[in-house]
């Protein structure tokens, strides 16, 4: 394992690391990196509603972690970004570079269910339903932010934003200049990053390219052989290649237009295969899969302030991709064969959306939305191991398969009373070709209790379509045209109080997801027919989350601590491979020229996968550290520490490896950051 020893305890580590934290500095008045509490709390969040809200306003439960925010963690990829994120695990997956579960119900279906946009539009692929496939092949250092709202959001993002949205916005570069930014490290970790904005009178135009590789992880797993455990490791290598132009015009102080294209080409080896499963025989080395994929996208933006109160906008994008998976299966004695499947897909779309701000507390906003949706194409290769000439279906089932929706949106908060009850309101229609019409409301109210004190009560409903993969099947899964969509209906209870220096947020949540779409295993299958998606499954989530984030003279802190409980109702089965217990505390220090940031992440579970015998208890506890200097007015380096005591972690794995998947091991990187 390519890592680094430490020969001093573990009690003796924890002393020094946090004596460092707390050592004494000079010159604290002038302290670099320093943020007044106000500016903490004051970050804009840009998924929550068509008007500006933030921490301190919105209703829903979410997340947003800034790029000056991911500067202070030891993170390389939107999916780190992710497992910093409260009630939320996001582990690589089969054929992809992530899944994803929030506030509970971990199994085969997590790589659905998480709606990702990219400066609002839609990634989801039409179909796997899955936003989160290449998504570690959007370069972190091309984004502004990432959010993360936990709870449904289809009255405002519709379809997949069925147990959460992740909202990723691309870089912002307010003047004209350079930005040179280059990693190095352990696991063969190398990402250089360019970003160049130039500004003449109205016009701006930003352009940014990057490159990441993230080599030979080394993570171990094991596999069967003859009924026996052989250990081994995956190399889970991942490449991503972006380029990212901006163009913006202000025609007046009332008109302006943005222009944004992204280019992203990501190639992930041998990530988790379907695990060391008993019932599967013996296995050998070769159980994993890899993934490739290319994705261009353009979008225009035109916004035009009509009065002080009324604005319209319309957004129209159109994106496309083309990606390729293989698993290798032949080492696996009960299925004994290599799976390829090459695809395309089309996304066409619009939104135009009218809004009208009648005062601080009565505003309301309404839209229309158009997207249609295209497989172009679909190959699958089979090759058995008893035969060396492949089966190719060029036109397999779903080719060419089209979706079209039309969607109306209405989002608003209106004020009931002169004592700070507001009323909160959402509604999404959409009437799609293949599904007739669904609805997602959101409805609550918000109670000022005092100035530094508010209540939200919110209840909203969320929605999943089939996917074309759950509907037409594939090489093993069996087709089922007669499948529903998914509903969700959710109730929570949020409490915020701001004191001197912090914000502390109580949620309390309980969901309750109904036609659950769950892939089933035939009892007598029809080789090589093994499975099929059914509508199968009432199912419930509860929770409470406890989130403080504060800010005193040289400290910053932010903490989040959750409880989850999900379980099947019909079989009385708990999802207990999602996390009961999850914690994370993240401490930074500043000086005047340097800062240190820890930032650490606890949780506990009952079982390592869902295939997995259950057990009294799975730790995770994983502790990442971050030392910044400024070495001249412009250049900043980073020290970057993963896994500093060098645990043994393991996330769960959505396919049934027995041991999880075991994270990675300690490792060091440097970065510079060069303004010029």
């Amino acid at each position: 394992m390519n890592s680094i020893s430490l020969t001093a305890n573990k009690n003796f580590q924890v002393f020094i690391f946090f004596s460092i934290l707390i050592a004494p500095t000079h010159g604290q008045e002038d302290a670099l990196f320093t943020l007044s509490l106000e500016e903490l709390l004051a970050v804009p969040v840009k998924s929550t509603s068509f008007f500006d809200e933030t921490l301190l306003t919105t209703s829903y439960s979410v997340t947003p972690i800034s790029r000056n925010d991911w500067q202070h963690m030891a993170v390389r990829n939107v999916g780190d970004v992710l497992n910093h994120m409260p009630a939320t695990i996001a582990p690589l997956g089969f054929g992809q570079s992530r899944v994803a579960a929030i506030r509970g119900y971990f199994g085969f279906n997590s790589a659905r269910g998480t709606a990702v946009r990219f400066d609002g539009v839609p990634l989801n692929r039409l179909r796997e339903g899955n936003g989160l496939m290449s998504i570690d092949g959007i370069d972190i250092n091309l984004l502004q932010s990432v959010e993360m709202i936990r709870g449904p959001g289809s009255s405002l993002h519709g379809n997949d934003a069925f147990h959460g949205v992740v909202s990723l916005q691309s870089r912002v570069m307010l003047n004209s200049g350079t930005e040179l930014q280059l990693e190095s490290g352990q696991l063969d970790h190398t990402a250089l990053s360019v970003n160049h904005h130039l500004q003449l009178n109205d016009h701006g135009l930003s352009l940014g390219m990057a490159f990441r590789q993230i080599g030979d992880a080394e993570q171990p797993y094991t596999y069967r052989d003859n009924g026996q455990l052989i250990p081994s490791s995956r190399a889970n290598k991942r490449t991503n290649k972006n380029l990212l132009a901006k163009y913006q015009y202000k025609a007046s102080s009332d008109l302006n237009a943005h222009v944004t294209f992204l280019y992203v080409d990501f190639d992930a080896e041998q990530l988790p295969g379907i695990g060391d499963q008993a019932s599967l025989g013996s296995q050998k080395a070769k159980d994993w899969s890899n993934y490739t994929d290319t994705m261009a996208l353009l979008k225009t933006a035109v916004n035009y302030q009509l009065s002080a109160q009324r604005s319209v906008a319309l957004d129209v994008y159109h994106w496309r991709y083309h990606d390729d998976y293989n698993a290798d299966f032949r080492e696996i004695s009960s299925i004994g064969i290599l799976e390829e499947s090459e695809r395309k897909e089309l996304h066409t779309g619009l939104k135009l959306t009218h809004k009208y701000i009648v005062s601080d507390t009565s505003q309301w906003a309404v839209g229309y939305e158009y997207q249609a949706l295209k497989l172009d194409s679909l190959i699958n290769t089979v090759t058995p191991i008893s035969q060396l000439t492949p089966i190719i279906t060029e036109d397999a089932a779903g080719a060419g398969y089209e979706r079209t929706l039309h969607s109306f949106l209405v989002d608003g908060r209106q004020s009931l009373n002169e004592k700070g009850l507001q009323l909160l309101y959402g509604l999404r229609i959409d009437h799609y070709n293949d599904l007739g019409t669904q609805w997602s409301p959101r409805i609550g109210l918000r109670q000022s209790i005092s100035n530094n004190q508010s209540l939200h009560l919110i209840y909203g409903e969320a929605f999943r379509a089939p996917t074309l993969l759950e509907y037409f099947g594939g090489s093993q899964i069996r087709e089922n045209p007669s499948l529903q969509p998914e509903i969700l209906k959710n109730i929570e209870l949020k409490y915020q109080i701001e004191i001197p220096h912090w914000l502390h947020t109580l949620s309390i949540y309980r969901n309750h997801w109904y036609e659950g779409i769950i892939a089933s295993v035939e009892p007598q299958p029809d080789q090589p027919l093994m499975a099929q998606f059914q509508n199968s499954g009432d199912n419930e989530a509860i929770g409470i989350e406890i989130e403080s984030k504060g800010h005193w003279r040289w400290l910053e802190i932010s903490t989040a601590v959750s409880h989850h409980r999900s379980k099947n109702l019909d079989d009385d089965l708990e999802y207990d491979v999602f996390p009961k217990w999850m914690a994370s505390i993240n401490i930074g220090y500043h000086g005047d020229n340097w800062s240190v940031f820890s930032n650490n992440r606890y949780f506990r579970r009952s079982r390592t996968s869902f295939r997995s015998p259950a057990q009294n208890s799975v730790t995770y506890f994983g502790s990442d550290l971050v030392f910044s200097w400024k070495l001249q007015e412009k250049i900043k380096l980073s020290l970057n520490v993963k896994n500093i005591f060098d645990h043994q972690n393991s996330f769960p794995s959505s396919t049934g490896h027995a041991d999880g998947l075991i994270d990675e091991a300690r490792s060091i990187s440097t970065t510079l950051h060069w303004q010029f």
